[in-house]
């Protein structure tokens, strides 16, 4: 498979788009038109991921944090020109993963057996347009249909969402016009529907494509409006619910032993550490500027990358099992989907990331 088709097939499980504004994603060292066979997956890319890469013969590191963040000046570090001298390929796919219909944060709950309620937070680099089109009568179902096959039409929990509108059109086709009804020099006032529907931003292109390949018009009328409002099935973080009841220190030592963390820190804010626990926010990473947010929200926040203060100052309890093990878990999601592609694919084990936590003092 070439980078660019698997860069097309990224974008239907994590949109580039969606990633915030200040991130780097996508493909960030490689030629698009390479080949690719064998992926190594990891969260970062360091020298022992390049090795393990280059001892597997991969083409390719899948790595969930870029290498890069702002402006490169120049392109002397040892462990990139090591990796362009193998011919490997990099690919990061960070907070567009972070905020996907499957993201860091669903593979986090799948891990710790959590049912999932909604997003924390809707932030995002993603927009929703409002979509309209002008068609005769007689071709609104398969305009209709075409968007929906293009992906538009969903809302929340509901698909094939849609609106129609009667209206009446006005045109004058000119000389060289080959208009689908009318006639040249005349004005013409043909009964019309307009159909409306909502759609993400990352699948504006391909929806406008598949509307002009089904519309009988020369020049379908088309408009997209970006609206305000974000869309709730995409954003940082979630809230979600244990299947059982949980006290907090019992919530505490089950997120140790399923995400198997060496050491974590629990912060009680005041509370018992028998408190009962209904709704769990967890946020995978780092996942500090979320706390006022999932404190209205929920009864405690699972994430990683908590300082002192930010601990002090939290008015709910807090389960820092680290950055590395929150979002360790959908490695195993991005394997799937590479080998689901098709690619043979391996993740980086946990010894290889070299990150290791000691649980007692030696």
């Amino acid at each position: 498979m070439k980078l660019a088709k698997l860069l097309k097939e990224i974008e239907a499980f994590a949109p580039l788009s969606l990633a915030l504004d200040w991130d780097n994603v996508g493909l960030l060292v490689g030629d698009r038109e390479r080949e690719i066979k064998r992926v190594m997956i990891s969260l970062d890319f360091t020298p022992n991921t390049l090795d393990e890469a280059i001892n597997a013969g991969a083409d390719l590191i899948l790595s969930h944090h870029p290498i890069w963040l702002r402006g490169t000046k120049n392109l002397t570090d040892p462990t990139i020109l090591r990796m362009i001298e193998h011919k490997i390929a990099l690919i990061a796919l960070h907070t567009n993963l972070d905020t996907a219909l499957y993201s860091v944060n669903h593979a986090l709950a799948a891990a710790l057996d959590l049912q999932i309620i909604g997003s924390l937070s809707p932030e995002s680099g993603y927009t929703r347009y409002l979509v309209s089109v002008v068609v005769p009568p007689e071709a609104a179902e398969a305009v209709r249909e075409a968007a929906f096959a293009a992906g538009a039409g969903r809302i929340g929990n509901y698909d094939r969402c849609s609106n129609q509108i009667e209206t009446k059109g006005s045109f004058r086709p000119l000389e060289n016009a080959l208009p689908f009804s009318g006639e040249a020099l005349k004005d013409s006032h043909p009964d019309e529907y307009k159909l409306e529907f909502l759609a993400d931003g990352f699948s504006l292109g391909s929806l406008m494509g598949a509307i002009k390949a089904v519309h009988p018009y020369e020049e379908p009328l088309i408009f997209h409006h970006p609206l305000s409002d974000q869309n709730p099935l995409f954003g940082l973080g979630l809230i979600c619910r244990a299947k059982r009841p949980f006290q907090l220190r019992e919530l505490a030592l089950d997120c140790k032993q399923k995400l198997a963390v060496p050491s974590l820190r629990l912060w009680t804010a005041g509370l018992s550490d028998k408190a009962v626990i209904d709704k769990i926010a967890i946020c995978g990473g780092a996942g500090s500027s979320m706390i006022r947010t999932a404190a209205a929200k929920a009864d405690v926040l699972i994430t990683g990358d908590l300082t002192y203060h930010w601990l002090l100052d939290s008015p709910i309890p807090l389960i820092d099992a680290g950055h590395f093990y929150t979002e360790y878990p959908v490695l195993e999601f991005l394997r799937g989907k590479m080998l689901g592609l098709g690619l043979e694919a391996a993740t980086l084990h946990r010894q290889a990331h070299e990150f290791e936590i000691f649980s007692q003092y030696l």
